[in-house]
């Protein structure tokens, strides 16, 4: 989201803060309906058997969600409740995609009696399990395996998720010498491998290795007897806005996948986006409380904390922030910090802003991933309200929490 198209839309926002205070989520529906034409058009230029499963750990906001199945995607879940979110978004059984490294009894119950396509086994043991509840229930279910390739991406440490000490997958070498024991489970079928490399990578190559090895995998499976119907390459694809960057950034990895995995059969190719979808499609906004100097540093003190957005804390990244309302020429050089009781609650350190005084407008940028989905009640502060604008319209899509809903669910 450049700073040209907020500007369009700066009374909009300015207005919207007036009608619902701050903190508060604005999510623009237009950027991620391009997004997602953006991504199926270059898709649909290398593959005929596909589908996209929106990753709704992103954003999973019924309303967005909801969003989504129109546009004709499918879901990936790593959490009974985001299934649950994910029917309730009306997206189709056939089209959700069950992941998750830990899965509970229960989780693996619900999602069993949900008839979703296919569950992504992180262990050998998970399978076991998955053959007891169906025996419990007599079905037979679909699952996949998600491998571990031991492939190292260049991202953030804590978004790592297919590299060799990670907790996630089964070892490729695992599957390779006890491929044939996963037969003796009679009502589990195996239809397909799966694999996620991470987040926000920046690369294509990670996912060329990595289709390289598992199409190995694949061969050899389908060689002992399965009859793999599909293949999971996750997610990861970072926020690229230009069509053309996109293109180049995708046609390696779909051309590998043609060459690699299309040649042994009709396989159906699975991806789980969800930051390229969403991340760029939202802002906060939030009030200055107080500007103030502490040593050389000048503090500007926000009412949107690290539970409101954590990821400057958890991550040490940076958001850009634009002022709405700074009407100075005046350039300062600042720090942005929250209300909550850590020293972790900041979200710049020493940037150029225009002179900010009490009540001026901040705007975040590119906060639609992560943020509402990992917003927390810590310091017992209310989350905050989100709004939708599409066409130049706003809707109000989850109200700011009250202070009941602080405690609605405690017993005393």
């Amino acid at each position: 989201m450049n700073n040209f198209f907020l500007y369009r839309y700066k009374d909009l926002l300015l207005d919207a803060y007036k009608r619902y205070n701050t903190p508060l989520y604005v999510y623009f529906l237009d950027i991620i309906k391009e997004r997602v034409s953006n991504l199926d058009n270059i898709l649909r230029s290398y593959l005929e058997n596909y589908l996209v499963a929106y990753a709704c750990k992103a954003c999973s906001l019924l309303y967005i969600c909801k969003y989504l199945n129109e546009l004709g995607l499918g879901a990936e879940v790593v959490s009974d409740g985001e299934l649950y979110i994910a029917l309730k978004s009306g997206f189709r059984k056939g089209k959700i995609i069950f992941d998750g490294v830990s899965k509970s009894d229960s989780e693996i119950e619900y999602a069993l009696m949900q008839e979703i396509y296919s569950i992504n086994c992180e262990s050998l043991d998970e399978i076991k399990v998955i053959s007891a509840i169906a025996r419990k229930r007599n079905i037979t279910v679909d699952v996949g395996l998600r491998v571990n390739p031991k492939i190292n991406v260049h991202t953030h440490e804590y978004l790592r998720t297919g590299s060799r000490y990670n907790k996630f997958g089964i070892d490729y070498e695992e599957i390779i010498r006890n491929i044939d024991m996963v037969k003796k489970f009679d009502n589990v079928n195996v239809k397909g491998f799966h694999f996620h490399l991470g987040s926000n990578i920046s690369s294509s190559k990670p996912f060329i290795d990595a289709i390289d090895k598992v199409s190995k995998l694949i061969a050899f499976a389908i060689d002992r007897g399965y009859d793999i119907e599909y293949l999971d390459i996750g997610g990861g694809i970072p926020v690229i806005k230009d069509k053309k960057l996109l293109h180049r950034y995708l046609s390696p990895i779909l051309e590998s996948i043609k060459e690699k995995i299309l040649d042994i059969g009709d396989i159906k190719i699975i991806l789980e986006p969800g930051r390229y979808i969403v991340a760029d499609s939202a802002v906060l906004l939030t009030k200055v409380n107080y500007v103030k100097k502490v040593d050389e540093r000048e503090w500007i003190l926000i009412d949107a904390g690290m539970n409101d957005f954590i990821r400057p804390a958890l991550y040490d990244v940076y958001h850009p922030i634009i002022c709405l309302t700074c009407s100075s020429n005046e350039k300062r050089i600042y720090s942005v910090g929250g209300p909550v009781c850590e020293s972790a609650d900041v979200f710049a350190k020493d940037i150029e802003l225009q002179a900010v005084k009490r009540g001026d407008i901040l705007m975040f940028l590119d906060v639609g991933a992560y943020g509402v989905s990992m917003s927390s009640n810590y310091n017992s502060r209310r989350r905050s309200a989100v709004i939708a604008v599409e066409k130049g319209e706003t809707k109000l899509i989850r109200m700011r929490e009250e202070f009941k809903d602080l405690i609605d669910k405690e017993i005393t």
